[in-house]
Parts: structure tokens; sequence; C-alpha cells
């Protein structure tokens, strides 16, 4: 397990990323604490199988678990230490889930003057469906305002395969919102992210680590459903949108696209709230209603 966790980490086939390279070296402490007494010939499907179903989590964390496994044995077959991998007919579903959709008073919620750090961030994964993974690694110089796109670069897409995100209109103006003037460095500071997320979630009233106990769960990947949610039901391409976001077209209607009546969609991604943060009065929706103090407090109104 050392020795293939070596080998990763050298990059001697590809280069991985941090958080990669620390799933797989969990992976490999796992294995040699659950199986280390034991040569690589003794380790039996029962007993990797026994292990998985003991694990308190979901399916997901339990499939990814077990597809590290599966990669390390793999490896071990590929060097003849063992003749097949003892997990190649254990199988896990995992249950789909219907995409969820952020109502207006959450988008309200999320893009507040309390998590104002994070806004950015929020918006980018928002408004343009990045992945938060990538939206952790994004640099502002990856944001070409002139252009109106957003470069993911092959060293921050999670995929390794480089695209361009349109800026819509109502994103230019939360990114000169929330960017303050700043043209370099990360979109979002790293350290503590994951605590800084969990705070904004439990803030907004989700069940977060002993926080709001009786409430739901933040759903996974609710940013890049409301995205691909409201934005094809506004343009109607899914394989564009599919470009955008780094997916298939049918992993699109799997897993992202939630049905989004066109007159909802509207209010949701081209509403003056939306289109203007510096809110327009005009505008009664309950998003908008939520932010009016921004023009009277702001000094970057006074700016725009």
């Amino acid at each position: 397990a050392r020795e293939w966790y070596a080998e990763k980490k050298a990059g001697k086939q590809k280069s991985l990323r941090k958080d990669t390279l620390e799933s797989l070296e969990e992976a490999a402490r796992t294995l040699r604490k659950q199986f280390g007494s034991k040569r690589i010939l003794e380790v039996t499907e029962e007993e990797l199988v026994a292990y998985l179903e003991s694990l308190k989590t979901g399916h997901r964390r339990r499939f990814n678990i077990k597809s590290i496994f599966s990669q390390f044995f793999n490896w071990c077959r590929a060097r003849k230490h063992i003749k097949e991998n003892p997990l190649n007919f254990y199988k896990i579903t995992v249950p789909k889930k219907e995409p969820s959709v952020l109502t207006c008073e959450r988008l309200a919620e999320l893009i507040s003057t309390k998590h104002e750090h994070l806004g950015l961030y929020a918006v980018l994964c928002l408004f343009a469906g990045i992945r938060p993974s990538e939206c952790s690694r994004l640099r502002l110089e990856d944001i070409n305002i002139p252009d109106r796109v957003i470069h993911i670069r092959m060293t921050r897409s999670k995929t390794h395969d480089g695209r361009d995100v349109r800026i819509e209109d109502n994103l230019l103006l939360w990114i000169n919102r929330f960017s303050k003037g700043r043209t370099t460095g990360p979109v979002v500071r790293t350290a503590n992210l994951r605590t800084q997320l969990e705070d904004l979630r439990a803030d907004l009233g989700f069940k977060v680590k002993g926080r709001n106990a009786m409430a739901e769960k933040w759903p996974e990947d609710v940013l890049r459903q409301t995205y691909a949610s409201n934005w094809l039901s506004l343009h109607k391409d899914r394989p564009r949108l599919a470009e955008y976001m780094g997916n298939s077209p049918r992993s699109i209607g799997q897993k992202y696209h939630k049905p989004v009546p066109e007159k909802k969609a509207e209010i949701l991604g081209n509403c003056p709230r939306f289109m203007h943060p510096c809110l327009n009065s005009v505008c009664q929706c309950p998003t908008h209603r939520s932010l009016v103090h921004f023009r009277e407090s702001s000094e970057q109104w006074k700016i725009w």
C-alpha cells in the first residue's frame, strides 16, 4: 500500500491534485490498518465487503472508498501480486436523487453581507456552474471580463480538460460586486474553507455537525443544479450547457437538471436583483426586498 501511494504521489503516469492524493493516502493507511497483518494474497472479498458494509457513511462515500480500494488491487494485479481484484464482483448502487434548486429566498441569504468573503466563490458556482473544487483553485486572472469568459484551465479542472464558461450579464455585475477591484489572486482563500462553508450552511438553516439537528442536510451539488436547471429553462441548449459545466449532455439530464418553469427561471436569473446588484427599486421579488439596504449603505454603489 505504501509503494502504491508513493507511485501515485510521484505522478509517474499523471500528476494528481492535493485532495485526490489525500484520499489515496487515507485509503493506503486504512488498508494497512485493517489488513496489514495479512499477505496481499490472503485478503478476501468477504473481508473487504464486511469492512465496507460496516462503515457508518452514505452510499456515495462507500462507493468512493470501494473505488479507491479497487485501484489499489488493480495495481497489485498488474504487478502479478494477485491474480484477480477481489472487489471485481462487489457492486455498490448509489440511489439517484432528484436535483435540488435553491429558492429565491435562499439565494438572497446565500449572497449576504454576513458571508461576503465567500460571495465571489458562491456566485461563480451559482451563476457559472463551476464545480466548488474548481472554484477553490480558480484565480481572478482566469476571469476575462473584456471577453466575458472564465477560463477553467486543465490544472484546475476536475476532468483535466480545459474549458471556457460564458459570463452572463448578472454574473458580470456580481463579479464586480464581490471582487472589489481585485484583478489578481485567488477567488477565495482556501485556509479553513470547509469550516467557513459549514458555517454558511448552518446559518442558512441546514444540518451541519451538531447544528440544526432537526433540519435537512445541504443538498449535494445544489449550486450547480440550480445553475443548470435555470440556465437550461432559459436557453434550451443542453450540449452548450454541458460544455460550460464540463459534463456530458447525458449527465446533465441525469444529475443536474430539474425542470423549472421559464417564468421562475427568469426571476432567478434575470430579475433586476440578479441583473443589477445595485438594486433596481422596481423589482419586488423576495431577493430584492431582502437586499435593498445595499444601495443605501454601500460605498461601492456610489462608485457605480
